[in-house]
């Protein structure tokens, strides 16, 4: 028994048991293969999450009351608002009654 570092009894010296062998070579190739599938850990928690998300998001509600919904439509009715608009109005141009052409000359 023992081998390993926090272990009270040294490990014996000499060759190491095959039955120790095989069980390392099962447990590297374990290691190896969770290792592998160690890129799938993110997405599983997100996918938990977002299960969690949709489930909370989903949940049955209770139903507002129809009588303080319609006195808190009546009051933003009349409450008077001052129209106005986003951008200023743009003066008209005040025509001259003149059209006037450019030269076709590039020089005049």
């Amino acid at each position: 028994m023992g081998g390993h570092a926090l272990s009270p009894v040294p490990p014996r010296p000499g060759p190491a048991r095959p039955a120790r062998r095989a069980h390392d070579r099962a447990a590297r190739a374990y290691r190896d293969r969770v290792e592998i599938l160690l890129w799938l850990a993110p997405a599983a928690v997100v996918t938990v999450l977002a299960m969690l998300w949709v489930g909370w998001a989903g949940r049955t509600r209770r139903e507002p009351d129809r009588d303080v919904l319609l006195e808190r439509l009546g009051k933003g009715l009349e409450r008077p608002t001052a129209l106005r608009y986003a951008a200023p109005r743009r003066e008209p141009d005040r025509g001259t009654g003149l059209a006037v052409r450019r030269s076709r000359t590039p020089g005049s």
